[in-house]
């Protein structure tokens, strides 16, 4: 019977650390590349990826997927193209591109 109880406070016992951890995501990027904000407190926008089949295209913009028409941060997705999306909103267009360091890499040398 003490057994059965020194089981049980053990159980009661991993259970409670088992409860206390946080599991992180691995595949989450640092906390020091974390999104930055405009002056507005709204989050910066980036452009991850571009995504294009002959059914329809996707932009992945701060991580989420959106297609034409979609609103994104109160600015409209007007078009997706191979290597950048335009949005339009109230302060007018605003061009996003997959490269946006502008780095150009060769394939056939390395990245």
């Amino acid at each position: 019977m003490q057994n059965i109880w020194r089981y049980g406070l053990v159980f009661v016992i991993y259970q409670q650390v088992a409860v206390g951890q946080v599991l992180n995501d691995p595949t989450r990027p640092a906390s020091s590349v974390a999104s930055t904000k405009d002056t507005q407190g709204e989050q910066s926008l980036k452009l991850n990826a571009i995504f294009i089949t002959d059914e329809r295209r996707l932009a992945i913009i701060n991580g989420k997927s959106y297609s034409a028409g979609e609103q994104v941060q109160g600015k409209k997705v007007v078009t997706i193209l191979a290597n950048q999306v335009e949005l339009a909103g109230p302060e007018g267009k605003q061009v996003l591109y997959v490269n946006n360091n502008n780095t150009k890499k060769d394939v056939n040398h390395g990245f």
